[in-house]
């Protein structure tokens, strides 16, 4: 035996030796002097020895003094897995375990089962058992809820029984629920041993019974508690013996080779008799939805969703809030009961999607039925902590039963794989700067979306961005844009994740980085390598340093020039010196417009300016007045490059656009477009500033009162702000209350101590209170607004504006009492969900028929078309109208069903339904009611 083989067999007798408590001491391993020691070999060839095993991956080598080796087979053997490292060299022992990619499991039918390595554990080992149990298994009753999955069970138990060759490939499984002949006791021994010709009236002919069925597979009786003693009686004789007669047989037997499975939701010792449960004896308890866990619960909340994506062929989105819901409240039902209330919440956000004509049905917490809320346990805060932790942002289920949530996102941010699909796609060589630069933004626009920003962000990734920053800094003078720095980070981080870059994605004769590129690149390597122990190799490298050469190129260049231009002496230059001098850049020229200038002179100037610059970058212009806004026409670059004209010096926003240009490489275009969205931020903040200002003095308060529940006191506390706003009246506070008279009257007691009670609408009538009271009828017949603002001090004026606002605030008072109204009749679509939708098919029916229907009416329109529309999509019922009436209405109106059918054309593409002239009819006669057609 050669001298390293001897070495090796020594490490592997050494490691196959260790016990559990050997491998959590400290010393664990066997150390060059160790073999030295037991061999007489000498140590310099020992450790020569070694560290060639070690290179060649037939050992473990544990940094520290002594270095200690282990046999790499059989710490494996001992973790039960594959050691995924590149260098199997490690500071302890107990560092091994992250790199440990676990053992393939031979997989059966029962992987197949969501918590097969989890809460099923043991029933599947019984079942398992009891399958395999020789000669021919041992027949098994299942316990449990119902709906905990006990069919489902019993048919995975016969799938692992036919890949065990237990069951041939076509042997029978039959399934026979004793409940739907328990009170039929004759008809049920029927059913399960069969009959013979004329063994009871209407016995025309041989009947097979299910235990004939089921010879040589399986047997399912689920609630087995139903059947009646006799038929237990038969059934544990047929178990004993193997033989049964058919109903009128007397002499002749038949065998039959079955293996029972047996279901209930009873404890066993009831209603089964002892001499029957003899017969069956292996007994497994399935756990309910609540004994499940929260992870596994979570695995069956997925696989529902893609079956039902399956079904409807499209993608489903569930929001973190919906999952959180479905994850906590009690289902009483199980599995049977969480599948049915995430099918109706499909449904709902099915047919929502469909209206909205979006291609994704996206569940969120309305989508959801309404009990559900109130089954909601109160979680304790370690059940709430571990919420937080397994629910991802959304879930999304593609229709090709693929599912995934945000936690893969990291790979798919990969910089690596960015590239080289970018090079499949672009088959032939591409410009890596402009690669990274698109990679940047997409990774930028997440940041600023803020939807995937803090997954993308671990530590990991947020400390290698640090470390970048500090090389760039240090060995360029770079300072780059956050975005870059995780993009770089990315990149990095996902090196861990792969062997080696394709060969395909560098060039090496194409991208010759500079020196001092790659010597930063080195720079970053070795710090990173050695906190986070990650390898690069050459190849990666160059790809690193190519970007940082890329980087340091357009360090002074931008694609975009940038103006202000303003009115008075140094207005403009003033701008362009204070954004020039923040961000360290020339790159902001500032232009200053006499107020005697005319705009023609002006747009003379501004082109010179421009057309001294002889490139082919595109100019942003900022000016100050709406002169200078509409010069954009005649302006015109040397090379007709782009000119934005932005009529705009707000310095904030300049500041943004001048650094996404620099720091970000963003095109003109795309800041163009962020300015759009920036400037609408500014004008919110301002609106919300102004409010806050006028809002200061407070001293004076409504109450909006509801007995029924929060949200009609919500909704008039919402509109009528509105319509205060809108007649300018910003110092009264509104205070939405709900529940008992009682209870209300005392929170109007505390709260209105140092504030004028102005007064309280709403549907409670509080006459302990000396406050002026508006009831909602009031409000609906627009008298209340009325009232209110003379209460409030201001005078009616009889104008269109103060009219138009009355009407309005009614209306919307109206639709919402309609809601609320109609949430009592639906069963299947969510009343929000079609409220606007609804609201505007009514309003396009005013506009047809050129009326302005009174609330009362729009009540009965709006609760009719809502049950309707269930009727129609979900029931397929129809209203019915005799041929007569509905040829009376043509012959008296008959240009009227053509105006409520075009009123109904948005409505019936976004559903797919087609309205019949019957429900037309009924619609007709609702409108009779308020308007005299002529």
């Amino acid at each position: 035996m050669k001298r390293i083989d001897k070495i090796l067999s020594f490490v592997q007798e050494y490691t196959e030796a260790l016990t559990e408590t050997d491998y959590q001491t400290s010393s664990v391993g066997i150390s060059a002097v160790d073999i030295s020691e037991q061999t007489d070999l000498f140590r310099n060839n020992v450790s020569q020895d070694l560290n060639e095993l070690h290179r060649k991956r037939k050992i473990i080598k544990l940094k520290g003094r002594p270095v200690k080796y282990l046999y790499l087979p059989a710490v494996e053997s001992y973790l039960g897995g594959t050691i995924a490292s590149k260098d199997l060299l490690f500071q302890k022992f107990s560092e091994i375990s992250d790199c440990l990619t676990p053992a393939a499991t031979m997989e059966d039918a029962f992987s197949s089962l969501i918590g097969w390595k989890g809460s099923l554990g043991k029933a599947i080992q019984t079942a398992k058992a009891a399958i395999l149990y020789p000669p021919n298994g041992l027949h098994t009753l299942l316990l449990g809820e119902s709906g905990v999955g006990k069919s489902i069970f019993a048919e995975v138990m016969y799938s692992f029984g036919q890949e065990k060759n237990i069951f041939a490939k076509d042997s029978p499984f039959i399934r026979f629920n004793c409940a739907d002949y328990a009170n039929n006791p004759q008809l049920l021994m029927t059913q399960l041993f069969g009959a013979v010709k004329g063994a009871y009236t209407g016995a025309d002919e041989e009947k097979m019974g299910m235990v004939e069925a089921a010879d040589g597979g399986v047997l399912f009786l689920d609630e087995i508690h139903r059947l009646p003693p006799e038929g237990q009686e038969m059934l544990f004789h047929f178990i004993d013996k193997k033989v049964y007669r058919r109903m009128g047989e007397t002499i002749e037997e038949r065998s039959a080779d079955v293996f029972i499975i047996g279901a209930t939701t009873e404890t066993e010792n009831n209603n089964l008799l002892t001499t029957f449960l003899r017969r069956i004896p292996t007994t497994i308890w399935l756990p309910n939805l609540e004994e499940r866990g929260l992870t596994e619960r979570l695995d069956i909340i997925r696989e529902y969703a893609s079956i039902e994506a399956r079904k409807v062929n499209t993608t489903i989105e569930l929001s973190k809030g919906a999952l959180i819901q479905l994850l906590s409240y009690e289902a009483k039902g199980n599995l049977g009961q969480l599948r049915s209330d995430l099918q109706l919440a499909i449904a709902r956000a099915y047919l929502e999607s469909k209206q909205q004509e979006v291609s994704v049905v996206q569940v969120n917490s309305p989508s959801l039925p309404s009990y559900i809320f109130q089954l909601i346990h109160q979680s304790d805060q370690e059940k709430r902590n571990q919420l937080e932790r397994i629910v991802p942002q959304k879930m999304t289920i593609t229709a090709d039963e693929s599912t995934h949530s945000e936690s893969s996102i990291i790979m798919d941010h990969d910089f690596v794989n960015y590239y080289f699909n970018q090079l499949i796609v672009s088959k032939e060589q591409i410009d890596l700067s402009e690669v990274f630069k698109d990679y940047t933004n997409k990774i930028s626009k997440n940041m600023i979306l803020q939807s995937n920003y803090s997954v993308l962000f671990d530590e990991m990734t947020k400390e290698i961005s640090v470390i970048l920053s500090d090389v760039l800094v240090k060995e360029h003078e770079l300072v780059l844009d956050q975005s870059i720095y995780l993009a770089l980070a990315l990149f990095l981080r996902n090196l861990q994740e792969k062997n080696d870059l394709p060969h395909e994605l560098i060039d090496v004769a194409t991208y010759v980085p500079s020196v001092h590129s790659i010597n930063t690149a080195k720079k970053m390597i070795q710090i990173i390598e050695r906190r986070f122990h990650l390898f690069c190799s050459p190849r990666e490298l160059q790809t690193l340093a190519s970007i940082i050469d890329s980087l340091t190129k357009n360090k002074t260049q931008t694609t975009t020039h940038f103006m202000v231009v303003a009115h008075g002496t140094s207005a403009g230059a003033s701008i362009a010196e204070t954004i020039n001098t923040l961000l360290n850049t020339s790159d902001v020229i500032g232009l200053d417009m006499p107020l005697t200038m005319s705009p023609s002179e002006a747009a003379q100037l501004i082109n010179e300016k421009i057309n001294s610059f002889d490139d082919d970058k595109d100019w942003i212009i900022f000016a100050d007045m709406g002169s200078l806004a509409q010069l954009d026409k005649q302006l015109v670059t040397k090379n007709e490059n782009q000119i934005f004209v932005i009529e705009s010096t707000n310095l904030l926003i300049i500041l943004e656009s001048v650094r996404q240009a620099i720091f970000s490489f963003v095109s003109s275009k795309q800041i163009v477009a962020d300015i759009a969205q920036m400037n609408d931020e500014l004008n919110h903040k301002l609106q919300v500033r102004v409010k806050n200002y006028l809002e200061t003095e407070m001293n004076r308060v409504i109450y909006t009162v509801c007995a029924s529940g929060e949200g009609v006191a919500l909704f008039l506390e919402q509109i009528i702000g509105e319509f205060l706003r809108s007649n300018h009246i910003y110092d009264v506070q509104l205070i939405p209350l709900s529940g008992s008279q009682k209870d209300i009257e005392h929170i109007i007691r505390l709260t209105s101590k140092d504030k004028e009670s102005v007064a309280i609408i709403g549907s409670i009538q509080l006459e302990q209170l000396a406050i002026p009271y508006i009831s909602l009828d009031e409000i609906l017949l627009k008298q209340g607004f009325d009232l209110l603002l003379n209460l409030l001090g201001k005078h009616v004026p009889d104008s269109d504006k103060t009219m138009l606002s009355i009407d309005k605030a009614t209306r919307e008072i109206t639709f919402r009492l309609c809601s609320e109204a109609l949430d009592k009749y639906l069963m299947y679509i969510a009343p929000e969900k079609i409220h606007s939708l609804l609201i505007k098919q009514i309003e396009q029916m005013e506009e047809f028929f050129e009326v302005r229907l009174s609330n009362e009416t729009l009540m009965k329109l709006f609760i009719h078309i809502g049950c309707m529309l269930e009727r129609l999509i979900f029931e397929n019922k129809t209203l019915t109208a005799t041929k007569e009436d509905q040829l009376a209405m043509k012959k008296t109106y008959p240009a009227h069903p053509e105006k409520i059918k075009r009123s109904f054309d948005e409505i019936e593409e976004s559903f797919n339904i087609t309205l019949p002239p019957s429900e037309l009819f009924y619609i007709h006669e609702i409108l009779l009611t308020d308007v005299a057609f002529d």
